[in-house]
């Protein structure tokens, strides 16, 4: 299990558009005060992990976030709009 945090915008293998979106994050800087905001990575616990996501799909403007498990790095995306379609309720 991985214990660290990597802004997408410090990941070289992350897709340019994805990189650049994410550089928005470093604004939560000028709000908190938290130098992780301007780090690249760094160790992190899972109550960590709930902060940053919180703080990122604020900061982002977003509506929620997908979370992309597999047999390496969890990825957390951003999501912006979503269409439910034919979804039912209740």
């Amino acid at each position: 299990m991985y214990k660290s945090w990597l802004w997408a915008w410090a990941n070289e293998e992350f897709p340019a558009r994805a990189c650049e979106a994410s550089r928005h994050l470093r604004g939560l800087y000028e709000l908190t005060g938290f130098r992780i905001f301007l780090s690249p990575g760094f160790p992190a616990t899972g109550n960590d992990v709930n902060d940053l996501r919180a703080a990122a799909v604020h900061q982002l403007t977003a509506i929620g976030f997908f979370r992309c498990t597999s047999d390496g790095p969890t990825l957390y995306l951003a999501v912006h709009e979503a269409d439910v379609g034919d979804v039912k309720t209740g």
